[in-house]
């Protein structure tokens, strides 16, 4: 059986694949997903070939982080997911899906709200980090300029410092905006 971290690393590889450098600008759109009683943000981008969406399932839920994002994300840290591979469609996904429908629980409705969208393109990609850098030019300002993942340890008990250390996937506008530069090594 794969390790949580295994899973993560292999997802990564294959969001790696699908975002390969592509010349311009593609669309994306972020959603704020209500199913059931929990909420996520899902980040929807279309990959360079423009065959299907990729992205990334932020777990901002309803929350004054959540509240800090919306008004100004530089600087907050949000753990994510990795989103496969979904239909083109769902970039203009939004509204209420009756309960057993797509997105919704089996007894409790869903809704998806647009709360931006636009275009963006791919910076520098290190897959094996959980590095990737993205430039966004979003409509509503909320996904705007440069945004990174990156892999992080974390205490598995966060009460705890001493507990087992484990890897998560973040997300967050950095403060620096300037592009990712590597230095070449002499």
């Amino acid at each position: 059986m794969k390790s949580e971290v295994q899973t993560l690393i292999e997802n990564l590889k294959i969001l790696a694949e699908d975002l390969k450098p592509f010349e311009g600008e593609r669309k994306f759109v972020l959603q704020r997903h209500t199913r059931g009683d929990s909420v996520h943000y899902d980040l929807r981008m279309l990959v360079g070939d423009e065959t299907h969406l990729v992205g990334l399932t932020l777990n901002l839920g309803d929350t004054e982080k959540e509240k800090q994002f919306l008004k100004d994300p530089t600087g907050v840290q949000v753990q994510v997911e990795v989103k496969l591979r979904q239909p083109i469609s769902w970039l203009k996904v939004q509204g209420e899906v009756e309960p057993g429908g797509v997105g919704a629980t089996r007894y409790k409705p869903a809704e998806w709200k647009i709360l931006d969208y636009g275009t963006y393109h791919l910076g520098t990609t290190k897959p094996d980090e959980g590095f990737f850098e993205f430039f966004f030019n979003g409509k509503h300002d909320i996904m705007e300029g440069r945004w990174i993942t990156r892999m992080l340890k974390f205490p598995e008990d966060r009460e705890d410092p001493k507990s087992k250390m484990i890897d998560r996937l973040l997300f967050w506008k950095p403060k620096d905006q300037n592009p990712y530069k590597e230095e070449k090594k002499k």
